[in-house]
């Protein structure tokens, strides 16, 4: 049986500034969006945290890389800036199961 690599991203630091430099209140952290090679794969239920995690299920391959957005709490969302890139390496390839052989039988006195 062979095991599946996954990735877990976790949020280590929640923004302080936004882009116009002005402070970022506890209250103004929103949901985070995770995304995975460009595409958004989930977004959090709640506000964000430092903690708050994605796990990606899906085996995990060099090249793969998970950022995240934290969104705001106006009234529509603005998502901010993402996260500078994480970037897998060194995972070894995982390959399908084997299809199953072909046999055959007889049946005879022994």
């Amino acid at each position: 049986m062979s095991t599946v690599t996954v990735a877990t991203i976790t949020i280590s630091a929640l923004p302080t500034t936004r882009a116009d430099g002005s402070a970022v209140s506890a209250s103004d952290i929103g949901a985070a969006n995770f995304y995975k090679n460009g595409t958004l794969v989930s977004t959090s239920a709640a506000a964000a945290a430092v903690g708050t995690a994605y796990t990606d299920t899906v085996q995990a391959v060099d090249g793969d890389s998970w950022t995240v957005s934290i969104l705001d709490t106006q009234s529509p969302p603005v998502e901010g800036a993402q996260s500078a890139p994480y970037v897998v390496s060194g995972v070894p390839v995982v390959l399908a199961a084997l299809t199953a052989p072909s046999i055959t039988g007889s049946v005879g006195p022994a």
